[in-house]
């Protein structure tokens, strides 16, 4: 009986062992849980500093762009030679990063960062060289606690024009028409460059105005415009200038219009005053293009002439609204 009290007991203290075993394990188990990298938290407002603007820290010129996690900003006209740079807050005690994260090697600008760390900064400076002149997009991102720095050269022009048609909204009528003027303007090198999405938002924001704002951009069946034509009376007309009478001919003058993404004319003829019947079209392909001879017209015929301008949009023609008309009597 001893034996077994012996033996019983034995079993219990193995038991305790165990389950303080488990429980240490536990307790170690939580002490090594993985605390996930939420990455950097930016205070209200993040700067670019560096000699260009005497590490000056809170100038509004370098408020960088904070998306998400990543901030960037666009410096222009970068001299050729060595460059370096911090990113801070309004303060140096309110942020204050520099060469204690890593660069992105598929950087098209070989970045670096300084050897020497004083320890009366959190980091070192961040270092590139330009080969020339150039404007240059400079990110940081910190979606880790590492943060990873890059500068690539960019086109300031093509980033301000993307810009724009990132900013628009449905129905704003100023800033989509200044996001499309601004994109016609780019040669077509830089509208090649332009991704697909920003031209689906371009257009999609500019038929919204055809729908919510008919008073503004419409469709003109009246004045045998065809059914749905696209027509903003916003958009850059032009005048005729002067009718010049042939042999069964006339010569049509107007004032060019190159600005505004104008890309050419149309001028509409007509034996009618009021358009409605015997009407002609003639299209001029080019915007440079002031005047157009228009034949085989009838002999000792009153006609009568109008002229509109034409832009192009990724879903057709859109044109301006009709000009005066001007008339003159045919050889």
């Amino acid at each position: 009986m001893r034996q077994k009290m012996k033996h019983l007991t034995g079993i219990l203290l193995s038991l305790v062992m165990v389950i303080g075993l488990m429980s240490g394990m536990s307790t170690t188990a939580q002490a090594d849980e993985v605390i996930p990298d939420t990455g950097i938290e930016f205070p209200a407002a993040v700067y670019i500093t560096g000699p260009f603007n005497n590490w000056t820290t809170g100038s509004a010129e370098y408020a960088m762009k904070i998306d998400g996690k990543v901030c960037s900003i666009i410096l222009k006209d970068m001299a050729a030679g060595d460059h370096v740079f911090k990113i801070c807050g309004a303060t140096w005690d309110e942020f204050d990063y520099g060469a204690d994260g890593t660069v992105d090697s598929s950087s098209a600008i070989k970045i670096e960062l300084e050897k020497y760390n004083d320890a009366l900064y959190k980091g070192a400076n961040i270092q590139f060289t330009l080969a020339e002149k150039s404007d240059v997009k400079i990110i940081f991102d910190g979606s880790t606690s590492k943060p990873k720095y890059m500068v690539t050269l960019v086109d300031s022009v093509l980033e301000a024009v993307k810009e724009k048609i990132n900013g628009i909204k449905a129905g704003d009528t100023e800033s989509i028409k200044a996001a499309r003027e601004a994109y016609e303007a780019l040669t077509p090198e830089q509208k090649a460059k332009v991704e697909a999405d920003l031209l689906t938002k371009l257009t999609d924001a500019e038929k919204s105005i055809v729908v919510n704002n008919p008073t503004n951009t419409v469709t003109e069946p009246e004045n045998n415009s065809a059914k749905g034509e696209v027509v903003d009376n916003k958009q850059k007309t032009t005048s005729i200038s002067k009718v010049k009478a042939g042999k069964k001919c006339m010569t049509v003058t107007w004032k060019k219009q190159t600005k505004g993404g104008i890309i050419g004319y149309e001028i509409q003829y007509s034996t009618d005053k009021k358009f409605k019947k015997d009407v002609k079209t003639a299209t001029i392909k080019k915007a440079k293009i002031a005047s157009n001879k228009i034949k085989k017209l009838k002999s000792k015929k009153k006609y009568f002439v109008r002229i509109r301008t034409i832009k192009s949009s990724k879903d057709g023609k859109v044109y301006s609204k009709w000009s005066k008309t001007k008339s003159v009597k045919v050889k």
